[in-house]
């Protein structure tokens, strides 16, 4: 099912992921080097986290190879206590744990223990054959084994499967008869459930558990001491406690049963202790890994994840490779490395789904790490997006004739919105069942009467062309000066049936209930979020559109409505604030 959806997902929507994922020099920090070329590293960074849109709490470790230049905690550890974080404060450091695992699973390679081509049956005999025989080492290394992300594979996984301990056959089960979504060695199709796989083999083959696995093979020659491995019965001293973002400001994050992330999900480490094993991401030989397993290694980075920079008019390249960007119940984590300057930045907080710990910081803080190494990139240009990138303005009326939603054939839901004389741009998830990921909220920057630069997105940009009626106007979505396909206009039912939406929805988190009723083709919801009355605007069958996002309503296995999500880019995009109907 997942597969289906995501072939169809159109060209422009794929361009616009992309350009979030893929890390760029030319960024909002630029600024401060121009203006604060007499400041520190450390105070660089300090005034670049204070002017943030949003509060960001967590640590940021910059160093260039022996020299930290910069670890310090940012925000609070746990507010219900007033404890700052710290550069010592530690996190779970989510996906970033993969690495780990592959350290192990190479160096078990390379001991003769595990061989890279065989299958899995060779390991584990009970897993089913119609997928064991098929499907090898490599592959789940290298993440085209075609088994599902976890989220896709096992049914209600997330606050239930979750939350519920497994031993590893019990987990083994949940998903090893599925079907896979292409053949193993087609093509890449990323998913923690390899790792799983892996993690239960090293344990099968060694008889000793990932948590000792890990201390033999890194934390111990590393000298990571304040690096463990989660078992949810663990009290540690430093810990920062996991918030998510609510519809009115942080909330408790909540766990995740880890029995249930083996191999994939479960390290607690700190940003010095993340710096001392990134150092081993390299093709140098050193008592961790030989040459061989370190280009393996290297090579089983998730594409994307490692680039190039030129600089000296193409004379020179650097190598920037991520080993992963992490995210768990509350907490988020990320490390880059320059290799061939053994350079790096380091990144975690106690915040799941922060909206300010984006590729967007990550390029920032490597464009003050370029300049503290004299590097200027050749792609180093001045960003889309500032406030500076246009001096053309519009009218506030001018803008109204461009408000609306806008959907492509299969895609998320656009929704432009003016606040005073700003235009700006929501998506909605991608809307398969309740998991989603909605995009970043950005004021559109206009440099003609129907062009606009996206800020913060450089080289994206939103043409808004007449349609054939002339009534509405179409959206062009447009990237690095080539169209990608055009949004158009949702055309409102007027006669939709919106009565089984009437009623009395009670906010988990705000312990408060709201009333919705029928005003005209909309609902109505008075006092609602900030006190104010709103208005969802049918989309389609359960999917209405409103001032604060996105609202999706749940039905039951007798389609009858037990509530809703409500989702935008400033709430925990994972579950978003759920309300259950009374």
């Amino acid at each position: 099912m997942f597969a289906k959806w995501i072939i169809r997902i159109p060209i422009f929507i794929m361009v616009s992921i992309l350009t979030y994922l893929k890390p760029s020099i030319a960024s909002e920090s630029q600024n401060i080097l121009k203006t604060n070329l007499n400041l520190s590293i450390e105070e660089k960074v300090d005034q670049y986290v204070q002017d943030l849109d949003d509060t960001f709490f967590g640590t940021i470790l910059i160093a260039i190879g022996d020299s930290i230049l910069l670890n310090r905690g940012y925000g609070m550890s746990n507010l219900s206590y007033d404890i700052p974080n710290e550069a010592n404060t530690k996190y779970m450091i989510g996906s970033t744990t993969k690495p780990f695992t592959k350290v192990i699973l190479l160096k078990l390679i390379d001991q003769g223990i595990i061989e890279m081509d065989a299958t899995i049956d060779n390991y584990l005999p009970e897993y089913p054959k119609k997928n064991a025989t098929r499907i090898t080492i490599r592959h789940l290394l290298f993440h085209t084994s075609g088994i599902p992300h976890h989220m896709f594979a096992i049914p209600n996984y997330f606050g239930e499967a979750d939350q519920i301990f497994h031993t590893p056959i019990e987990y083994l089960k949940l998903f090893w008869e599925n079907d896979l979504l292409h053949e193993p060695g087609e093509r890449m199709t990323y998913t923690s459930l390899g790792y799983y796989i892996l993690a239960v083999i090293l344990e099968r083959v060694t008889h000793k558990s990932f948590s000792e696995l890990l201390d033999e093979y890194i934390f111990q020659p590393l000298y990571l001491q304040n690096t463990s491995y989660f078992n949810n019965l663990n009290i540690l001293k430093k810990m920062a406690t996991g918030y998510k973002k609510g519809i009115r400001g942080l909330v408790l994050a909540g766990t995740e049963e880890v029995s249930n992330c083996l191999g994939s999900n479960g390290i607690i480490s700190t940003s010095e202790d993340l710096y001392k094993f990134q150092r081993i991401l390299n093709l140098q030989e050193d008592r961790i890994l030989n040459i061989k397993s370190k280009r393996n290694l290297l090579s089983s980075l998730t594409p994307g994840l490692i680039t190039k920079i030129s600089y000296n008019k193409g004379r020179d390249t650097l190598t920037v490779v991520s080993p992963g960007f992490g995210s768990s119940y509350g907490y988020r984590a990320y490390v880059e490395r320059i290799l061939e300057k053994d350079a790096c930045i380091i990144v975690m907080s106690n915040i799941q789904d922060d909206f300010v710990m984006t590729y967007d910081m990550f390029a920032d803080l490597r464009a003050l790490l370029l300049n503290e190494l004299n590097i200027i990139p050749d792609d180093l240009i001045a960003p889309s997006g500032t406030d500076d990138a246009s001096s053309f303005h519009l009218k506030a009326e001018q803008l109204d004739k461009y408000e609306g939603f806008y959907k492509s054939s299969s895609g998320p839901y656009i929704h432009i919105f003016k606040e005073g004389k700003l235009l700006f741009r929501r998506a909605s998830s991608q809307q398969f069942g309740i998991f989603g990921n909605p995009g970043q909220t950005r004021e559109l920057i206009p440099i003609s009467d129907t062009k606009f630069l996206i800020k913060g997105r450089s080289g994206l940009q939103y043409n808004f062309i007449k349609s054939p009626d002339m009534k509405k106007h179409l959206l062009e979505i447009v990237f690095n000066n080539r169209p990608q396909g055009t949004v158009r206009p949702v055309n409102l039912i007027p006669d939709f049936d919106l009565s089984e939406y009437k009623g009395f929805y009670y906010s988990l988190e705000l312990q408060k209930t709201y009333e919705f009723s029928i005003e005209g083709n909309t609902i109505a919801v008075p006092d609602f979020i900030q006190n104010e009355n709103i208005f969802l605007v049918p989309l389609e069958k359960d999917i209405f559109g409103c001032k604060y996002g996105f609202v999706y309503f749940h039905r039951d296995e007798e389609e009858k409505i037990w509530g809703f999500k409500l989702e935008n880019d400033k709430i925990e995009t994972l579950l978003g604030s759920i309300f259950i109907k009374k």
